[in-house]
């Protein structure tokens, strides 16, 4: 029997850079997040506000971000794909 050699795949090296970029984005949105929260008594003091009431309004700029950054990088994700197979059928 002839030995057959299996090849990688062709688009590794894309995939990996895809996610290492999708994995430091998503790193400095959560470090965005650490920081606010650390500021949360800092923010109410300057606003004159309870801290309540800045943990209420962080928690919605966190649920608008997460909401905004899903679709997002699912929709580029599927742009790509598509792209990759029109190419391949010519």
């Amino acid at each position: 029997m002839g030995s057959t050699a299996v090849s990688a795949p062709r688009r590794a090296p894309q995939r990996a850079g895809i996610f290492i970029a999708s994995s430091l984005a998503l790193f400095c949105i959560q470090l965005d997040f650490f920081a606010l929260n650390l500021a949360i008594p800092g923010i109410s003091d300057e606003l004159d506000t309870t801290v309540s009431a800045a943990q209420w309004t962080l928690s919605a700029y966190m649920l608008a971000v997460a909401a905004d950054i899903q679709p997002a990088e699912v929709s580029k994700f599927y742009d790509l794909k598509e792209l990759e197979r029109c190419f391949n059928r010519a």
